[in-house]
């Protein structure tokens, strides 16, 4: 190949990129020169078509920027591809909230833990987890006039076994929290779900490829590159709600674990043969 041009600074050093079935070399050139023996591009099926440098003549001179492109000798056609696969919780998150006013933040942080040591039985229990606690204080204001202090402590619970959910969540409800956000249900262990949709979505891929292949009166070829687009989980989670007044009955609220639907995403790029 062969690549000429005007240009105002000798283009960095010899670096290189490699990939599947190609690669592609950028070298020195010094301005006005030909560059045949030091500018090289070899790859399968690949050849350079343009390069470009910049620069305006008649001014100081300065760097010189190259745009390389490469066409595939064989066509290729590139599909995106999804994947689904659900499969029932074993696990569920909850969020709970506490809080507590006070004449001064001592005032309100000693009535918050009053509080929240009604919970720490049910915190400590069999099949929960607190994943994080949150503790936070502000000043209540009316006008420019302090009216004392709020505080508050936000906790994050994983229920590990399903069967006492209804239970802890009761006993948490008795202890009148402000707010309890769940259950989200969830996956102990989300990979074999994941293979499963990424298979289908590879799967979804080819075919969208298959039919474009013959839409063109071709057939597809082999694969060139696959690039992840990830595997998300996602379930149904109740809404947020307030604690009731009185004895909590949970019993009416179907908590029944959900299934918890995984998706994956990818790109492909196939060759095109002839029919």
């Amino acid at each position: 190949m062969t690549l000429t041009g005007e240009a105002r600074h000798t283009v960095n050093r010899e670096s290189r990129f490699s990939g599947r079935n190609h690669r592609f070399v950028t070298l020195t050139g010094e301005a006005r020169h030909t560059v045949n023996r030091e500018s090289r591009f070899s790859g399968r099926n690949h050849r350079f078509v343009t390069l470009v440098p910049h620069g305006r003549p008649g001014r100081r001179r300065g760097h010189a920027v190259c745009l390389a492109a490469f066409v595939p000798d064989e066509p290729e056609i590139v599909t995106d591809g999804e994947g689904h696969h659900e499969q029932l919780a074993d696990h569920a998150d909850l969020d709970l909230s506490y809080e507590a006013v006070g004449p001064d933040r001592a005032g309100a942080v000693a009535e918050l833990g009053r509080r929240v040591a009604g919970a720490a039985d049910v915190l400590t229990g069999p099949g929960v987890t607190v994943r994080s606690r949150r503790l936070w204080v502000r000043t209540e204001w009316r006008g420019k006039r302090e009216r004392g202090c709020r505080a508050g402590e936000r906790i994050a619970l994983t229920i590990t076994d399903l069967t006492v959910l209804e239970r802890v969540l009761a006993a948490l409800l008795r202890t009148e929290p402000a707010q309890v956000d769940g259950p989200h249900w969830t996956l102990e262990d989300p990979s074999p779900a994941a293979r499963v949709a990424q298979r289908r979505a590879v799967d979804d891929a080819r075919a969208r490829a298959e039919g474009y292949a013959d839409a063109l009166g071709m057939r597809l070829g082999p694969l060139r590159s696959l690039t992840d687009g990830g595997s998300a989980p996602r379930a149904m989670a109740m809404r947020a709600m307030s604690a009731p007044a009185g004895e909590p009955d949970v019993q009416d609220l179907g908590l029944e674990p959900e299934p918890v639907r995984v998706t994956a995403r990818c790109t492909t790029t196939w060759s095109l043969v002839g029919a």
